[in-house]
């Protein structure tokens, strides 16, 4: 019975590292995505500007 309890909590411990590895990539891809919206935004406010000229 101890023994059985150990793996138990060896799993749960196992799939808590997983489950925050997953919530922290989550994360870094949700930040990048909104940067880069972001910096798409910035781009597309210059170039309506006119300040940067784009070969379309």
């Amino acid at each position: 019975m101890y023994h059985y309890l150990q793996n138990k909590h060896k799993t749960q411990a196992v799939v808590y590292q997983v489950l925050t590895g997953l919530l922290l990539l989550v994360f870094i891809i949700k930040n990048s995505f909104i940067y880069k919206v972001k910096d798409l935004k910035i781009w597309r406010g210059l170039r309506a500007k006119g300040k940067v000229k784009d070969k379309e």
